[in-house]
């Protein structure tokens, strides 16, 4: 599970699921730790129910500083991932990363650099809404690849603490020729970039949009689709 709240990033991992935690600090508890002894990257290992119920206070009550990344290893990873649904109101959501030759497609809403996404319709599954929601944003036809990944993003709406889950699928383009932003989204340009373009323009955007390309690259070295 990758959660982002707040724009700190926590993810849950199963014991035993191979991690690269080199140039993380390692915790084994949160009970004599304090929120202002953490920064940067931390590996929590033997994480529980317990710790995540502290993650999330720390972050709601802004105790945390800076942009900190969190891995919990955990034995009862189902738990802490039901607990952390049960403090939200969930909205389902799909998206996809479009690829050209070498080029991927960005769009620019809200002042920052994005992917095309947006919330399933009634009856909808997965796949056809991010199929849907691209074409719609970009004004384009893709063909749906592999699923990339989901990530989970938290942000109030109505008042109401809410938690995004999205579906993230790569994505071939069939046709550009009438590509143009959907400007009722908010959507102010599009723009194919390469990865080198993309990286730092991602960078600076959402850290939970900036994962998707970062899983994209990581599973075409490795061939298997992040957790």
């Amino acid at each position: 599970m990758k959660l982002f709240i707040n724009d700190h990033y926590i993810r849950i991992l199963s014991a035993g699921k191979e991690f690269d935690y080199s140039g993380h600090l390692q915790v084994t508890s949160l009970k004599s730790t304090e929120a202002n002894a953490l920064s940067g990257s931390i590996f929590l290992q033997d994480a529980r129910v317990t710790d995540i119920r502290v993650l999330l206070e720390w972050i709601e009550k802004g105790s945390l500083a800076g942009q900190i990344e969190i891995i919990c290893q955990s034995n009862e990873p189902a738990a802490m991932k039901e607990y952390v649904k049960k403090q939200f109101r969930i909205i389902e959501a799909a998206g996809g990363l479009v690829r050209k030759e070498e080029n991927f497609l960005l769009i620019h809403r809200l002042g920052k650099w994005d992917l095309p996404k947006g919330k399933l319709e009634k009856g909808e599954s997965m796949k056809e809404a991010a199929l849907r929601e691209v074409e719609e944003e970009c004004g384009i036809k893709v063909e749906l690849g592999e699923k990339i990944c989901n990530t989970w993003h938290s942000y109030l709406l109505d008042g109401k603490r809410t938690l995004k889950k999205t579906a993230w699928y790569s994505m071939n383009c069939l046709d550009d020729a009438n590509m143009q932003p959907q400007k009722e989204e908010g959507i102010e340009q599009i723009r194919w970039m390469s990865e080198a373009e993309a990286s730092p323009a991602l960078f600076s955007s959402y850290r939970s949009i900036r994962a998707v390309l970062e899983n994209y690259l990581k599973k075409g070295k490795t061939g298997n689709e992040t957790e």
